[in-house]
């Protein structure tokens, strides 16, 4: 499910190990589908066309951006008071939808907003108080799913060292810099070619493959 697999590609990516950081932004790129239904107690109001996922600090809150186009006909009136809330209590998992959780419950922590197209309306997104712990565990990072443009992950690791992902359906890059911005690995494919190097840490090109309709080349070095 989209906004399932956007939280699993973005874990992977902050975990500290770039390789599974790559095989999850490929998956997340694969499988991305273009309409990520937003319901509200099981009814389809309209459309996701937007995720922002960030966290700002290491094991700091993750906050949470939705920009939504409602269907035309929509009647917008259960949203104008409502505090938007995942269906499931034990699994911050929008693709299930949302209900209107009580305004006056001390359990329910806003961890960010849905903004709806075209009426202009902003209503809380909140969670209750025991799913705290699985949003506020990791390092720092800022992703972007875009239903139009693909997927952005921006992550930073406990050495400094960061790491950025594009994908898109044209195609997918992966780049990651060590504390002091150097290159150490950049992956890049489409449909006509792939490209990967990778630099030790002191910057010397230990791999390169480039492949395409010209053919396949290889080099390797020992650091």
């Amino acid at each position: 499910t989209g906004f399932r697999r956007s939280r699993d590609a973005v874990a992977q990516a902050v975990a500290g190990s770039f390789v599974p950081a790559l095989h999850a932004a490929a998956n997340l790129a694969a499988s991305a589908h273009p309409d990520l239904p937003f319901r509200l107690d099981g009814h389809r109001l309209g459309s996701v066309t937007r995720m922002q996922l960030e966290r700002t600090n290491r094991n700091r809150l993750l906050s949470v951006q939705l920009h939504v186009r409602l269907n035309e006909g929509t009647d917008a009136a259960e949203l104008a008071d409502c505090e938007l809330q995942p269906l499931d209590d034990h699994d911050v998992n929008f693709d299930h939808g949302f209900r209107c959780g009580d305004a006056t419950d001390a359990g329910l922590v806003q961890i960010g907003d849905a903004r709806f197209a075209p009426i202009g309306l902003v209503r809380p997104v909140k969670v209750r108080r025991e799913q705290l712990g699985q949003l506020s565990t990791g390092e720092p990072f800022k992703a972007n799913l875009d239903m139009a443009h693909g997927v952005q992950v921006d992550a930073k690791g406990r050495d400094k060292g960061s790491v950025r992902v594009r994908a898109d359906s044209t195609g997918a890059m992966l780049l990651v810099n060590d504390k002091q911005g150097g290159d150490l690995v950049r992956i890049s494919a489409d449909s006509t070619h792939a490209f990967i190097q990778i630099r030790d840490t002191n910057g010397k090109v230990v791999f390169r493959l480039q492949a395409g309709d010209s053919g396949l080349s290889l080099a390797a070095d020992a650091p």
